[in-house]
């Protein structure tokens, strides 16, 4: 397997690096096959079914390469190579053409929550209620809180960006392509087109943080809960006078049918002032999340992921095992790498220490 046409190190100027073959057969330095059939796509990428030696279960995402949004590309790579979390699409390689760039991630076996929704209400003959949705709106916060602590905004957060598993376990956030950082004060950001969006949004001069990413949230699992957005169906409204609606406050007949609890969360999350909304951490404490019987995971400060640069970085121990499995079963060893992403195996894949069939050379073995 040529690991070398998929670099995941420190991403450099030029984008992914050296830049990789992809000839119109979907084969990737005749290495990595990208299907011709489209999974899901967006305004500026499409998803397709990957096979990697010895691997099942990798989707690419496929970015056409545009004037004005390489950018946007570049900061979407640099994030989704770092984040490690259960709740957001694991993201392990990049590559880029001349006229793709591709980022490789794992294989969601689900569906988007505006299908889940779809299909429940078919199921069912009714929509999802505060039970049925609130372990989804439970990780995704958890999700939302691992971006904060790492001063990331998604700021595209809606449900057609959330994933649900087949098996109705887990919600997982994908599509980073508009990720924002506020590290280094607020941002000014303006694309809403809809009255839905947070006011920040809206309003350039309000600057986005975190708090952006907890008004989509609420927004989006309130659509779910009732059929339409939290400040009613309006037409016609032009963006100057959406903020009027958003400062009135949500519409009051579909939130009163829900619990007091759940009225109180969603009111908080979708305040007009960024400064009135909780955190995500401070949202997974309101009493609609109290007595759930779905596990609660420790919140964690996110840190930030750094590939080592060369086996001397890497324990003696972790060497080793990962010489003596890739020796015995390499097809083994490419499913753990793309199964455990924060192993042993997937940090030394990820920092390009072997390829090909071969593993570190005697003389780079680490010494402590």
């Amino acid at each position: 397997m040529a690991c070398s046409s998929v670099p995941v190190q420190e991403l450099p100027e030029s984008l992914f690096g050296q830049e990789v073959y992809y000839h119109e057969t979907g084969l990737l330095n005749d290495s990595i096959t990208i299907e011709g059939h489209v999974l899901g796509d967006g305004t500026f990428s499409e998803v397709r079914t990957t096979y990697l030696p010895g691997a099942d279960g990798v989707v690419a995402k496929m970015i056409k390469k545009r004037d004005g949004i390489l950018r946007m590309v570049r900061a979407e790579a640099e994030v989704c190579l770092q984040l490690r979390h259960p709740n957001i699409a694991a993201c392990f390689g990049a590559a880029h053409t001349s006229m793709y760039a591709f980022l490789f991630f794992e294989h969601i076996k689900g569906r988007p929550l505006a299908q889940w929704t779809h299909e429940f209400k078919a199921h069912y003959r009714r929509s999802p209620g505060e039970e049925d949705i609130r372990p989804f709106y439970w990780q995704v916060l958890h999700a939302l809180h691992y971006l904060q602590t790492a001063y990331l905004v998604h700021t595209d957060l809606h449900n057609g960006n959330v994933m649900i598993t087949h098996d109705n376990d887990k919600a997982i956030l994908i599509d980073f392509g508009w990720v924002q950082t506020f590290r280094n004060g607020k941002p000014a950001m303006n694309r809403a087109d809809s009255y839905a969006y947070p006011p920040e949004m809206v309003d350039q001069q309000l600057g986005i943080d975190h708090k952006c990413d907890i008004f989509f949230c609420a927004s989006m699992f309130y659509e779910v809960l009732f059929d339409e957005g939290p400040f009613g169906v309006v037409e016609g409204v032009a963006i100057p006078d959406q903020l009027k609606i958003v400062r009135a406050g949500m519409c009051v007949k579909p939130c009163t049918a829900s619990s007091e609890p759940l009225q109180d969360l969603l009111h908080r999350c979708l305040a007009y002032d960024a400064n009135d909304r909780p955190c995500a951490a401070e949202a997974l404490l309101f009493q609609w999340f109290a007595g759930s019987n779905f596990t609660r995971p420790e919140l964690r400060r996110y840190t930030q992921y750094i590939p080592p640069r060369d086996p001397s970085q890497l324990d003696r121990t972790i060497v080793e095992k990962i010489r003596r499995a890739w020796g015995a079963k390499p097809d083994q060893v490419v499913q753990s790498i793309l199964f455990e992403k924060n192993g042993a195996m997937a940090i030394a894949y990820q920092a390009g220490l072997f390829s090909a069939g071969h593993f570190f050379a005697p003389e780079a073995t680490p010494t402590k």
